[in-house]
């Protein structure tokens, strides 16, 4: 009879293929929302459907990664949502493409914070 004794390095390699299955989940059911929500429609109520998927999306990349979003990098998502709500209320082509760069602008603004994080739960708030 033999056991089986995991090594550190294959619980990592583990982890870290399920982390990646994971963002891949998240990756296609995002383009799959977007190819539902923009295509052959104009941007209207789409746009803040989209908008607020993405930062659930980015939310729960955060939680399967175990690492807690900082306070101003959560504070972004009222902006993008400000942002993303004005080609519903403006349908013009200068405030469409003005929100869209603002609402891109504050979503890489709002992922900053999460490209210093650490993978480990141990890790505590990113920005002390």
């Amino acid at each position: 009879m033999t056991a089986t004794v995991s090594t550190a390095e294959e619980i990592r390699t583990k982890e870290s293929a399920r982390l990646s299955q994971n963002l891949a989940a998240l990756g296609l059911a995002l383009g799959l929302a977007a190819e539902v929500l923009f295509y052959g429609h104009p941007p209207g109520i789409s746009v803040p459907i989209w908008a607020l998927l993405c930062v659930a999306a980015l939310l729960l990349a955060a939680r399967s990664h175990a690492v807690r979003p900082a306070r101003p990098g959560a504070w972004m998502a009222a902006p993008i949502l400000f942002f993303a709500i004005m080609p519903f209320l403006r349908q013009e082509g200068l405030s469409i493409t003005l929100s869209g760069a603002a609402m891109v602008g504050c979503c890489s603004c709002g992922c900053a914070p999460f490209r210093q994080a650490t993978c480990s739960p141990s890790a505590g708030p990113i920005w002390r």
